[in-house]
Formats: structure tokens, sequence, C-alpha cells
């Protein structure tokens, strides 16, 4: 049975429209860099405590669902599953950014033409330092599970309508 909120016509015309204006980005790029600086100690105290908040935000969300009925379901599963995943994503970034603090400038070589600096592996900061940038390691399997979620929620509510799978 098709939703009467739902017009093909409309949902096509949308992809097409996003697809456009996400092509039309990817032919027209800027510098992008995969690390953002901070800008003095108040930028890192605002981000570090930004961190916190998601973290704490997380933490209860996961315990809400936990305690409700929704943790009986396939989808909520997956969303706890992402949550944890995401707190503790906000733990690996924290401790990443304090390790920014202790390793000394000098063990970051810039390099020209915008490649990337290079790492002095000097001791036990830098190998660690190395490894908590790695945080994507985290963070992309937590989205992807929250689309799990969203994907099942999508085909419980609309068990007639075929999904990705």
């Amino acid at each position: 049975m098709k939703s009467k909120h739902t017009c093909i016509g409309f949902d096509r015309q949308l992809i097409i429209v996003f697809s456009l204006l996400g092509g039309s980005l990817l032919f027209s790029p800027e510098l992008a860099c995969a690390l953002q600086t901070h800008g003095g100690g108040e930028g890192l105290y605002v981000h570090q405590g930004a961190h916190v908040f998601f973290l704490v935000a997380m933490i209860i969300f996961a315990i809400h669902i936990h305690k409700s009925k929704l943790s009986q379901k396939k989808s909520w599963r997956y969303w706890v599953a992402g949550i944890w995943l995401l707190a503790l994503w906000n733990i690996w970034a924290f401790s990443g950014h304090i390790l920014t603090l202790i390793i000394p400038s000098s063990h970051i070589i810039e390099q020209a033409d915008n490649n990337p600096p290079l790492l002095l592996m000097a001791s036990w900061r830098e190998i660690l330092y190395y490894v908590f940038k790695m945080d994507n390691l985290l963070s992309v399997p937590a989205v992807f599970l929250l689309f799990l979620g969203l994907r099942s929620m999508l085909a419980d509510s609309e068990p007639d309508r075929k999904t990705w799978e």
C-alpha cells in the first residue's frame, strides 16, 4: 500500500536536484584540509567541551533507549550500538586532542605544496598521537550502524516497500 504522502515524481525530482547540486560541487573544488586547527586555547577548550557534552548526550540517549521498550526492536539495537561507538569516538577524539598538546611542535614537520606533514616518531606520545588521529575507524562504523537502524525502521514501517537489502 502506497503512502498518501509519497509522490514518486517529487522524489525523483528531488533526487535529480540534489544529484546535480552535488555533482556541480565535485567539479568546483576548493582547498579542503582534513585537519582542523582550533586557533589557540579558547578554540580547543570549546571543542573539548563539545566532545564532553556530546559524550554525555550519547550515554543518556543509549540509557533511555535501553530502559524503554524500544530496545526490543532490531532497528533500535542498531542505534544503541552506533550510539555507544559515537560515545567511544568522543573519548578517542578527546584523547587525541590532548596528545596534540603534549607533542613537541618540532616533531610535526610541515611539507611544501600542501603535502601532509611528517611525524617524527620519537616516543610513545607520537605513536599514540598517530593512532588517535585515526578516529574515523570508530565514527564511520557508528554512522553506518545508525544508517542500518534507519533502514530497519523504514522496513518495519512499510513492510511492502522494497529496501536496499
